[in-house]
């Protein structure tokens, strides 16, 4: 072999092959790799002339290049390695002809990286359009697949953080992201170009979870160069493009320049980047997002924490909860607050005034108002105070990139809503108590959270005395309208749940509000309040309320985690006793709703997944001990009864439409019993609004309430509608129409005042209430031919 490589009478095939021969001799296996320096040949070698040691090189590298891999390859191999890192006078030539060797083979039979470790030592200038230089980028270039091995990226990786002119592309362009990119970097100026492509070749070698502290410092050496501004619009760009499409090469970009944010107040970066970090997660791609997170906590601001704690309320994904957990209580522990506290004070603002933010684009001003609170809404007016119907042609021609950042807060302020909403709610199992100086500062004087704080009713206590109270203009004032003028600074301030109160002063608190008008952003004088009953009593240490309902699995899943409850989906192939389960870290204690998974062909997912369960015990643990129930809490009791009650009511059977026609046969009396039995807590708070906003209503004279019936009077039949699933049956026998509601909400309800939002079942049932009502301008043929059948 070595005679057909170098020629017979090669001084360096005999040198390879001594060397070759010492270790034979040396070797008790082939594993067993002697040292180089301890074979006389390898001696020899490295005791050489440097001139004579780079001959040497470039024969191992031919070697290399065109044998097999065995164990004498692995020999020649180790002395080529010995020979690179002894920072020898390689010249631009020897470098190319050992990369030409090296392109023969698989990536893992020649060691190039240590090769582009040698060339990174050398005196050779890696900005220097060379030969050698258009080798490597030919090289790198076929090290571009998203089936790389890990050794093919690690030196691809080496090859980009070596020279940046190779990868003057930016991102692969390989994939419509990848484009997107390049074409963000376009239209830089050339001198910040220049230091984008340093940053992302540094990018490339980024791996792990979180950056080593060279590379983070290297990376904040470079970012330096440029202004914040620059850097920050520049990543907001590449972000907002979807990464579906991403090749791996890129996302590892991407996950560098995440790394590379370092300290930032910006929360339009920080909003996008928490919209990234929610899509990755959802699509399971957890090294983007994770590192998203990693940048939040790193950017040391308000704004960081705020994207977390928002990310808190919405993310289902249990690792993702964990980290956010992992970095708010670190961050807790360096401000010397807790995470409440930095929940409260890290909430963007939006600038809102009295719930609205205006501009003034040239003769168009533009309102972004808070509509809900989980939606807001932007309105367009010209300077006579006319509104426009759309987004007026102006903006769209002169004011491109101000409309795009307009519409961009309006997404963000409406997902900040719904996840203050969430948080707040959660106050009822968070025990919070907080003085009344540090909750009008946080709440009330603040551009968003003074829209929950002023429509809530607030528990005010001092030794002495203590009252209820609504925000008027004055002030806070009692049920009775009475100004709440003792407030001090020091009075500790408590979210008020109707549990505490007597059912007199609940009810007086009910009519003080929808006398007002005033709109709760979720139910809390009309909120359901669960009691211990004599039952639950008797069985002592569980309840059976809420037990032998079928929900439907999936459906259930996602609401008990969207309420903070811990669940993962189960199959036939779970043992012992699912639950879901909420901590209530407060009061020490650990709620439990046990379930059974049925295991039936037709109720089983192709994977494996049970679709439906039956609910069953409710319990309270602390630690690994079970609690009594009348030791629990009652505000603790009924909030958890409260969760489970929300949980069948939602993602019961019972509230398919279809159910009767499309669902399994075993489960069929269950369905009827659900979709048209006795009211829950839930339906029976529905039921007394009904009463209330039936009379105010156009169809008032066309229907009544029969026990859990809302009877609809229509010109073809009478309807009878379930307060609680919505389901309904038509007279003179019971006949069931299926009616499967609308997405979005009916226009025509706007008009129909409710005194807390959230009730997505009684805007359901008024509207088929409506739509039968008039069931002679019914055009639907579907809904018709069953109005119509057996008449």
């Amino acid at each position: 072999m070595l005679g057909r490589l170098f020629g017979k009478a090669d001084p360096l095939k005999l040198g390879i092959q001594a060397l070759i021969r010492d270790a034979e001799d040396r070797m008790t296996n082939r594993y067993d790799l002697p040292s180089i320096s301890a074979l006389d040949a390898g001696a020899t070698i490295l005791d050489s002339t440097p001139e004579t040691q780079i001959l040497y090189a470039r024969a191992a590298a031919k070697y290399l290049g065109d044998t097999g891999t065995d164990y004498q390859s692995e020999i020649v191999s180790k002395l080529f390695r010995q020979l690179l890192a002894k920072r020898l006078p390689f010249s631009e030539g020897d470098f190319l002809y050992i990369l030409n060797q090296a392109k023969k083979k698989k990536i893992w039979g020649f060691p190039v990286r240590s090769l582009i470790s040698a060339i990174k030592k050398s005196s050779i200038d890696p900005m220097s359009d060379n030969s050698l230089v258009r080798a490597l980028q030919e090289y790198h270039s076929k090290l571009d697949s998203p089936g790389l091995v890990y050794e093919e990226r690690r030196i691809r990786a080496s090859i980009a953080s070596l020279y940046s002119k190779i990868v003057d592309a930016g991102f692969a362009p390989g994939d419509s992201f990848g484009i997107h990119a390049n074409r963000v970097l376009s239209d830089l100026s050339e001198k910040d170009q220049k230091v984008w492509y340093q940053l992302i070749a540094l990018c490339r070698s980024a791996s792990g979870a979180r950056p080593s502290k060279k590379l983070q410092d290297e990376m904040t050496r470079i970012v330096s160069i440029l202004s914040n501004h620059s850097f920050e619009s520049t990543l907001i760009k590449i972000m907002s493009f979807p990464l579906d499409s991403a090749s791996e090469d890129n996302k590892n970009i991407l996950k560098g320049l995440l790394w590379s944010i370092g300290k930032t107040s910006n929360e339009k970066l920080l909003m996008e980047l928490g919209r990234l970090v929610e899509r990755e997660y959802r699509n399971g791609r957890a090294a983007l997002a994770n590192a998203g997170l990693f940048s939040m906590k790193n950017a040391n601001s308000m704004s960081g924490l705020s994207q977390l704690s928002m990310l808190r309320q919405r993310m289902r994904n249990k690792t993702a909860l964990t980290l956010i957990q992992k970095y708010l209580f670190e961050a807790a522990d360096e401000l010397d607050l807790s995470v409440a506290d930095i929940e409260d004070i890290s909430v963007p603002g939006f600038q809102l005034e009295r719930e609205k933010r205006e501009w003034l684009f040239d003769e168009i001003r533009c309102i972004l108002r808070i509509e809900s609170s989980s939606r807001s809404r932007i309105e367009w007016h010209n300077t006579n105070g006319k509104q426009f119907k759309s987004v007026p042609s102006s903006m769209k021609k002169h004011h491109i990139e101000e409309l795009k950042n307009v519409k961009s807060m309006e997404k963000d302020l409406s997902a900040t809503l719904l996840a203050q909403r969430t948080r707040i709610e959660r106050f009822y199992t968070d025990g919070r108590t907080l003085s009344y100086s540090t909750f009008r500062k946080r709440f009330l004087d603040h551009g968003l959270l003074a829209y929950f704080a002023k429509r809530l009713i607030w528990k005010f206590q001092e030794v002495d005395r203590e009252s209820l109270g609504l925000w008027s203009e004055n002030g806070f004032k009692d049920v009775s309208g009475a100004s709440l003028d003792w407030i001090g600074s020091d009075t500790s301030v408590t979210l008020w749940h109707p549990a505490n109160s007597s059912s007199h002063e609940v009810l007086a608190w009910r009519d003080a509000l929808e006398a007002s008008g005033i709109v709760q952003p979720f139910k809390q004088a009309h909120r359901e309040i669960y009691l211990l009953t004599d039952a639950e009593r008797e069985t002592d240490i569980y309840s059976n309320r809420m037990a032998a309902h079928i929900l439907k699995q999936h459906q259930f899943a996602r609401l008990v985690k969207s309420r903070g409850w811990e669940y993962s989906l189960k199959g036939g192939f779970d043992g012992g006793n699912p639950t879901a389960s909420l901590d209530l870290a407060a009061a020490g204690l650990r709620a439990e709703l046990w379930i059974e998974a049925p295991y039936d062909e037709d109720s089983v997912s192709p994977a494996g997944i049970s679709l439906y369960i039956i609910t069953d015990q409710v319990r309270f643990n602390r630690g690994l001990e079970p609690v009594c129930l009348n030791e629990i809490p009652p505000v603790f009791f009924s909030e958890v009864m409260r969760d489970v009650d929300l949980f069948v009511g939602v993602s019961s059977v019972g509230n398919d439409p279809n159910w009767q026609d499309a669902g399994p046969e075993n489960h069929r009396d269950y369905w009827f019993n659900y979709a048209f039995g006795d009211l829950n807590a839930i339906a029976r708070t529905r039921r007394a609004m009904l009463e209330k906003i039936l009379p105010g209503m156009q169809i008032a004279h066309q229907c009544s309430i029969e026990e859990q019936f809302l009877i609809v009077e229509g010109k073809l039949r009478t309807y009878k509608i379930h307060i609680g699933s919505t389901n309904i049956l038509m007279e003179p026998n019971n006949q069931y129409l299926c009616i499967v509601p609308a997405r979005s909400p009916d226009a025509s309800l706007k008009s129909v005042y409710l005194p807390f939002e959230g009730d997505t079942g009684l805007s359901v049932l008024l509207s088929k209430a409506m739509l039968l009502a008039r069931d002679e301008k019914i055009k639907d043929r579907s809904i018709l031919s069953q109005i119509q059948r057996n008449v």
